[in-house]
This record gives structure tokens, C-alpha cells and sequence, in this order.
């Protein structure tokens, strides 16, 4: 038994080694991988926020194009009420 220990000594070493080599990398790549986390948590706030600011956004081009055709119209009706006001300044004869 003690023979076979001996043995075995070197590939635990090895083992060993390269556990530890191993738990080295799990670390750096778990400081990446919460890097990355950050990243995402910040990327699904922005879309959470602009999901919210698309709907207000919308109704504020609608009613800046209501505005818009409201002031088209206006225009119509001041130039269609200047012909009206005119007729009193022609004389029949």
C-alpha cells in the first residue's frame, strides 16, 4: 500500500497543479462574467426606459401633426374669410 502511495505521489502533484491552475482561471473568468453581468443589467435598464419613452413619444408626433394640419386648416379658413370680408367693398351699379 505504501508502495502504491508512493507511486500515485507524482500524479497527485500534477493533479494538484493543475486543480489550482484551474480555480485560478474560475476566478478571472467569474470577474468577467460579473463585468459582463453589469453590462447587460445596464443595457436591459435602457431598453426598459426607452420602452416607456416610446409610447409618449408617439403621442407627442400624433399631436404635433395635429397641430400641424389644425394650422393648415386655420390658414384655409383666414384666407377664405378674406374673400368674404371683400365683398363689402364692391359697389353694384
Amino acid at each position: 500500500m505504501q508502495e502504491e502511495l508512493r507511486s500515485l505521489q507524482p500524479q497527485l502533484v500534477d493533479t494538484s497543479a493543475e486543480t489550482e491552475s484551474l480555480m485560478v482561471k474560475i476566478e478571472q473568468d467569474t470577474v468577467k462574467v460579473e463585468a459582463q453581468k453589469e453590462i447587460i443589467a445596464a443595457d436591459e435598464s435602457l431598453a426598459s426606459d426607452l420602452a416607456e419613452a416610446t409610447p409618449a413619444l408617439d403621442a407627442a408626433i400624433s399631436a404635433l401633426d395635429t397641430l400641424k394640419s389644425c394650422r393648415y386648416y386655420a390658414s384655409q379658413v383666414n384666407a377664405t374669410s378674406a374673400f368674404h370680408s371683400q365683398t363689402g367693398n364692391i359697389s353694384i351699379m
